[in-house]
């Protein structure tokens, strides 16, 4: 098994697109899912799985939606080289002496 010469400078980046690209598919899932009044339960439910369903489903969407954000943010501020924040600081350590010296 090969590894490509990025690997070891950007550890995680498969796991992260991984988990990125899950959390879209259920968001999607459960957002769909709530048209429907089983949420994959039999057609005839008591009332109190209704009610349960009812309450915990906007929960299950909002937290897949923050989740993958979340994971987007973090992709985007670790792995993308030309994000806003990548020239933030001296470029080289002349800048970086002349910066001390002001101090």
């Amino acid at each position: 098994m090969r590894s490509s010469p990025l690997s070891n400078k950007q550890p995680g980046k498969q796991v992260i697109t991984f988990l990125l690209i899950c959390n879209i598919n259920l968001f999607i899932y459960h957002t769909f899912e709530t048209t429907e009044s089983s949420f994959g339960f039999p057609a005839k439910v008591s009332e109190v799985y209704t009610v349960m369903l009812t309450i915990a489903s906007p929960i299950v969407v909002f937290y897949r939606f923050h989740s993958s954000a979340c994971l987007a943010e973090i992709w985007k501020n670790t792995y993308l080289r030309n994000g806003h924040d990548a020239n933030v600081g001296p470029a080289d350590s002349n800048e970086k002496l002349m910066m001390i010296d002001k101090l």
